[in-house]
């Protein structure tokens, strides 16, 4: 997944350009007000949900819908055709904001403590990288080991290694990164996402029976998600751009299926389903809940989108 988040950092930096759809620094910071309200709505649900549902306080699910699948919610957007390519960026770059968003509540409440002498090490590469992002220097087979020595600091020092892929896509310069874009998009989407997909299902649907659909664990991680996550970060951007300009495209039911789809939580919110839930019965319930509000997100959103940007319609910057 680290050539998928590589990937998806490249084209966010292309968007970054002057002239591009994420070029000024309004437009920038959106994706990632969005993403704050977006964790913050599913998160509440959760926690409601665990506190007014549940036989006796079970709050420790409160963060499964709070992450946004991007290795999901990108192809979503592929079958979107008519979709500006203003708002295929800031999803996108929402989706990198809320990913990062995720590993930070998996570190902090999840995990354990990084290592920090493996923690310490990380930052030599991390300011390699960065020292050549400003330096302007396009030179791979610089940039190319200082990542996969970051990926190693990283899995050692127990963080979410994928973290490297980010920052060598943030900080490769754009002409070589528009290049390499090219060449991983093939890879990424008929490989990467692919084994990604299967690797991380792990529900037994013979065990979902109709108790589950009004259990804490479900509700909280299905009503967050498809429900949450469109509150939150489409009630975000509308309180940050109410008064100001915005995205002009960045309106109605276009943020409204935009924040739908970003409800696929699916993989980091499996997982933080089998870190929060120790319990089989409330393990399989989350897990139930996080597949069921993923599906109405994606299929809600789609349709949503699919109106408002049919196939005929031209594709703007």
């Amino acid at each position: 997944m680290t050539l998928f988040f590589a990937a998806l950092a490249l084209d966010i930096r292309q968007d970054m350009r002057p002239g591009g759809p994420l070029s000024r620094r309004r437009e920038a910071t959106l994706p990632l007000i969005g993403a704050l309200g977006g964790m913050l709505a599913p998160a509440l649900i959760a926690f409601l949900c665990g506190s007014l549902i549940s036989p006796r306080p079970l709050l420790s699910g409160w963060a499964v819908p709070t992450a946004t699948d991007a290795a999901f919610t990108v192809p979503i957007l592929a079958l979107i055709p008519g979709l500006p390519a203003s708002l295929r960026a800031f999803i996108m770059a929402l989706a990198i904001f809320d990913d990062l968003g995720a590993i930070l509540i998996l570190a902090l409440f999840y995990g354990h403590m990084p290592h920090l002498l493996w923690l310490g090490l990380s930052s030599a590469p991390f300011l390699g990288l960065l020292t050549l992002s400003w330096c302007g220097k396009s030179a791979l087979w610089l940039s190319l080991p200082l990542t996969l020595f970051l990926w190693f600091t990283l899995f050692h020092a127990g963080v979410e290694p994928t973290l490297a892929g980010v920052v060598f896509g943030l900080c490769c310069p754009p002409t070589t990164g528009l290049r390499l874009a090219h060449m991983l998009a093939v890879p990424v989407g008929l490989v990467v996402l692919p084994l990604f997909a299967l690797s991380s299902t792990g529900i037994d649907l013979r065990l979902c029976t109709a108790s589950v659909l009004l259990s804490a664990p479900f509700l909280g991680a299905a009503l967050g998600l498809w429900l949450g996550k469109p509150l939150g970060i489409s009630g975000a951007v509308w309180l940050a751009t109410r008064n100001k300009a915005a995205l002009p495209t960045l309106r109605g039911r276009a943020l409204i299926g935009l924040s739908m789809v970003c409800g696929i939580g699916f993989t980091m919110s499996l997982l933080i389903t089998s870190l929060a839930y120790h319990n089989p019965t409330a393990l399989m319930e989350g897990r139930c809940g996080v597949l069921v509000g993923s599906c109405l997100s994606a299929l809600t959103g789609w349709i949503v989108l699919r109106n408002a940007f049919p196939p005929n319609a031209k594709t703007s910057s």
